[in-house]
């Protein structure tokens, strides 16, 4: 899979549920900044270069971790955030 299809796809999400969370909960938690965060370093525009791969590769299952998180709260407090 191309590593720019995957920024598109993780930026879209992010920016969805962002968007998602403001729009339906009223709110700017931190779950709000989070996503606005990953936005921002997984955007396909401008670019951010860290130095080392493996950082990336961390990130990446940090973030991945968070989606799974978010997802499972998400569904469990359709009402409440």
């Amino acid at each position: 899979m191309d590593y720019t299809f995957m920024k598109f796809v993780v930026t879209g999400s992010s920016i969805y549920y962002a968007y998602y969370i403001y729009e339906v909960f009223k709110k700017q938690n931190l779950l709000f900044w989070c996503l606005v965060s990953i936005a921002i370093l997984f955007n396909p525009i401008i670019l951010i270069y860290l130095r080392y791969k493996t950082l990336w590769g961390f990130i990446d299952i940090i973030v991945i971790l968070f989606f799974i998180i978010m997802m499972f709260k998400l569904i469990k407090n359709r009402n409440k955030l």
